[in-house]
């Protein structure tokens, strides 16, 4: 992003989340952050009808933002890699895209619960990688979604997944209350969603960064 373009989409957005981006070491890091904050606020804008400078959110003791006056419009995003995204609804929903890349995974198994460690082990070598990432992405969407952060034990839970459109969360043999869809468009990334609604989009919307602009312009933001 030229210098310019990024200091005027920075003044778009309130203080304390400008600070919050400068405050990254890398510039990439910066970058994704911005234009997640930017993506968000097109999509309300653009759902709801309001203005840049009347958005405002609160924030639940784990740091999940809402949008301050609207209880029946929830959101999340997540960025990794070359990629930012989002998810919207009615209900309580958490997004999830990771970059499958190589790393220990020993490093994380007290990620998984013990079923998936013994799913992960009596699967090939050269497939436990985007098993994993598979996993890591359904269940960093559950937590997202319920507000979370951290503080979910997801040791405890396990995914059971007979394809991509049947998916599951167990806790103690008991199914949670929630839905899950994977979307297979991107070589080298998963991207898992979760809400609380079982009613799922079939198609993601892709836009690059001219496409963000544009539609911040369109919804009256002054760049």
């Amino acid at each position: 992003i030229e210098v310019k373009t990024y200091q005027k989409l920075l003044e778009l957005l309130p203080l304390t989340k400008r600070n919050r981006i400068n405050r990254f070491m890398n510039p990439k890091d910066s970058y994704r952050s911005l234009v997640a904050d930017l993506l968000i606020r097109f999509v309300i804008s653009r759902e709801l009808g309001i203005k840049n400078r009347d958005i405002i959110y609160t924030y639940n003791k784990y740091g999940k933002p809402f949008l301050k006056d609207h209880t029946d419009f929830h959101f999340n995003i997540s960025h990794s890699g070359e990629w930012v995204v989002c998810a919207h609804g009615s209900a309580p929903v958490g997004i999830d895209i990771e970059k499958i890349r190589v790393i220990d995974l020993n490093l994380f198994s007290s990620f998984l619960s013990h079923e998936e460690l013994k799913e992960l082990n009596q699967i090939s070598p050269e497939l436990q990688l985007e098993f994993f990432f598979d996993i890591w992405t359904l269940k960093e969407s559950f937590t997202k979604s319920l507000g979370l952060g951290l503080s979910l034990p997801l040791k405890q839970y396990s995914i059971k997944r007979i394809n991509y459109k049947n998916i599951s969360m167990k806790r103690n043999g008991r199914i949670q209350p929630c839905f899950f869809k994977q979307y297979n468009f991107l070589k080298n990334y998963k991207l898992s969603v979760c809400s609380k609604c079982k009613e799922f989009t079939n198609n993601v919307i892709v836009k690059d960064f001219k496409d963000i602009i544009e539609g911040v312009k369109v919804v009256s933001f002054q760049i």
